[in-house]
């Protein structure tokens, strides 16, 4: 987990080190203070997101507000359109927000160069359903995310299959189960959680 987080973080930390260090150059003063600021802001939108997704914010409540909002900033940084579709978000349980958190993040990795990410919620009887779809050119899930959705598995979990592996536990934590629906162009990740009483 820590190798992937350096990993995403090492691009606008670095950029923001660059532009303070072209502070110092006065003649390019505004190019500087153009590049800290972007770079500052990719920086602070991918935390706002571990912190949802990875830390204990996203297990104590079910804020599906702030999630559109920091999920949203996160995806646009590559690039992505995202859409929602919340229906019954107050019956969700307690940890939905965390684990759609993780869904929409690996839905946003499934797309190599374009496409839209859509979250979701909704109940179905008992269950509450969470789903993140991609769609786009040459969606899929890479290799290594798709052995870590195997709890079961005796593969080692690289960087690049731990946010998976980790959404994997979550479903298994909050009593369901994490699938993954392929079609052409698009990915869906979906799990279904028992509702609490």
């Amino acid at each position: 987990m820590a190798s992937k987080l350096c990993h995403d973080l090492v691009g606008p930390v670095g950029a923001t080190a660059n532009g303070a260090e072209l502070l110092s150059d006065m003649t390019m003063e505004d190019e500087a203070l153009a590049l800290t600021a972007a770079s500052a802001s990719q920086a602070a939108k991918i935390l706002q997101y571990y912190r949802l997704a990875f830390g204990a914010s996203g297990g104590q409540r079910n804020d599906l507000d702030e999630l559109r909002g920091v999920s949203g900033g996160l995806l646009e940084l590559r690039g992505l359109q995202v859409d929602w579709s919340l229906e019954d978000s107050e019956r969700a349980p307690v940890g939905s927000t965390k684990l759609l958190a993780n869904l929409v993040g690996l839905a946003g990795e499934a797309l190599p160069r374009s496409g839209s990410v859509t979250g979701g919620l909704r109940v179905e009887g008992e269950e509450a359903v969470l789903y993140a779809r991609a769609k786009g050119p040459g969606a899929q899930l890479r290799r290594e995310a798709l052995e870590a959705l195997n709890l079961g598995g005796s593969e080692e979990v690289t960087p690049r299959g731990v946010q998976a592996y980790y959404a994997a536990v979550l479903a298994q934590e909050l009593g369901g189960n994490l699938d993954v629906e392929g079609r052409s162009e698009e990915v869906t990740l979906v799990s279904k959680i028992p509702l609490s009483d």
